[in-house]
This record gives C-alpha cells, structure tokens and sequence, in this order.
C-alpha cells in the first residue's frame, strides 16, 4: 500500500473499467504522463499490456478479479476500497491525486 499503488487505484476508480469476462483492466486518459504511468504500472506488475488511442489495457484476470472485489468493475459499482481508511497516509495521497488528476 505505496503511493504508486494509490496513484492506480485512483486512476481506475476515476477514469478505468473492469472486464472480468476477458480478464482486463483499462484506463483510460488523453493525458500522455498518466498512460505512460499505467504502462509502468503494468510493467513494474508483470501485466502485459497495449495501447489503445486513449486507453492502456492491461491483461491480468487475477488484478482484474482482485480490484473488482475491492472496488467494484464499472462507472455504476465502483467505490472507494473499505482499505483506503486505515491505508497508510501516501496511499491515501496517492489515490486522490489518481482521482483528482487533470489533463487531456
């Protein structure tokens, strides 16, 4: 529970989606600073991963699985992880500059 793991959890609650029917995570941002901290994400994780205009899909059923337990899979389901309360404050700050970032 690092920042860098708050910086993710934030950009899939704010601007990324779940697919467990093909076992992908995507986030989308025209912002290039924040797809190139996803591939990094990914890469840091074992993901493999691909672009897609705007979007960095990752291909992992098991994070896929494992973040829609924690945060739901969809812009209907998701939340803010019970976790993210008792998490260490640079996760927290993490998350909400995931949440809060800006930019195309």
């Amino acid at each position: 529970m690092n920042k860098e793991n708050g910086i993710f959890i934030g950009l899939l609650l704010a601007d990324g989606c779940i697919y467990l029917e093909n076992g992908s995570i995507s986030i989308t941002k025209e912002n290039e600073d924040v797809r190139k901290f996803v591939r990094n994400w990914y890469d840091k994780n074992g993901v493999e991963h691909r672009d897609e205009t705007t979007s960095v899909i990752g291909n992992t059923l098991l994070f896929a699985k494992f973040f829609s337990e924690i945060l739901g899979k969809n812009a209907y389901t998701k939340h803010v992880p019970e976790i993210a309360y008792t998490a260490p404050e640079e996760f927290v700050l993490g998350l909400l500059n995931g949440v809060i970032v800006t930019g195309k």
